[in-house]
């Protein structure tokens, strides 16, 4: 039987492949993190521009790559620290052109608490019954758990039937989160008690052990996995399910909305909805306690997930 004939971006990948394996500089997870952004321009490159060496790429393939990630919502540090990956491979396996830089991509700055990047009710509703037809239930309890526990999607993929089970019992969803810190969140509100009920049924209807992850495939690689194809998901179908126009939804003393929904996006929505449950409760430092809940410890950080605009003090 005949090899299958390699393809330019099989080809690539090797070149990365070798580079990787010399690269003795950056840490563990930087490193990994570069390699697989270099690998998707390679994929990108050989699959748009028929091309079969890293160090051939330029400016031209970078700038239609960055197009590439506009249409697909990605925001500009996402962008950012994917163009990073890319300059780093193409620089040590020798690259003799020079890449154009980022404002010359046209690369907008970082608008860190600038928008309102939260979905409306509307839109998580018409995420879950467009996953739900689709027979996407790691979707649609991705959606669920960004919306009502704030998790990241990453977080969404991690966790397992023994978190859910311990938060039953005890009131709290334990979630790894960045860096591998981990963080205990309130079950507090009706909705977060039955999705929990919900999620632990979901398992035990698949007979899952307590050790195994609820939605990512259990296995090497299954986590990788199945955030990729969360994001791929979203990618591909988000405009089905967004508000029209949704910038226009913008109230006086607000933040202009965001006009391409992200899964981070859901963060922003649980945040809003828990800061305001604790202030309007009478809880004690509101804003401390939702930045404890979404994993930051810095209670400024609250005011970039909330809907208004800051209100400056004056100087007396």
């Amino acid at each position: 039987m005949a090899d299958k004939k390699r393809t330019n971006e099989d080809q690539i990948f090797d070149q990365l492949n070798k580079a990787y394996k010399r690269n003795n500089t950056k840490s563990f997870v930087t490193q990994n993190d570069y390699y697989k952004y270099a690998k998707m321009m390679g994929s990108f490159y050989a699959k748009n521009f028929n091309g079969q060496k890293f160090v051939n790429i330029s400016g031209k393939h970078l700038r239609a790559y960055v197009e590439d990630m506009k249409q697909k919502g990605l925001a500009p540090t996402t962008m950012r620290a994917r163009l990073s990956g890319i300059r780093f491979y193409y620089e040590i396996m020798g690259g003799k052109n020079r890449l154009p830089d980022n404002e010359s991509l046209g690369l907008d700055k970082r608008r860190l608490g600038k928008e309102d990047r939260a979905w409306l009710k509307e839109e998580i509703a018409g995420g879950l019954v467009l996953s739900e037809k689709h027979g996407r239930m790691d979707v649609y309890y991705s959606i669920k758990l960004g919306a009502t526990f704030g998790l990241r999607r990453i977080e969404c993929c991690r966790i397992r039937l023994d978190c859910i089970e311990r938060a039953l019992r005890y009131d709290e969803l334990t979630v790894k989160g960045k860096g591998g810190q981990r963080r205990a969140i309130p079950v507090v509100t009706r909705d977060q008690k039955e999705l929990l009920i919900e999620l632990y049924n979901f398992a035990k209807k698949n007979k899952l052990q307590s050790m195994e992850y609820i939605i990512s495939p259990n296995g090497k690689g299954g986590v990788k996995h199945e955030k990729e194809s969360l994001e791929n998901w979203m990618t591909a179908h988000r405009d089905k399910f967004t508000v029209q126009n949704r910038t226009a939804q913008t109230k006086p003393g607000e933040k202009p909305k965001k006009d391409v929904l992200t899964w981070h996006g859901l963060r922003y929505y649980y945040a809003q909805n828990e800061y305001k449950r604790l202030k309007d409760g009478g809880f004690y430092k509101p804003k401390h306690k939702a930045s404890e809940a979404l994993g930051h410890h810095r209670p400024d950080i609250t005011n970039t997930y909330l809907a208004e605009k800051p209100v400056r003090k004056r100087k007396q």
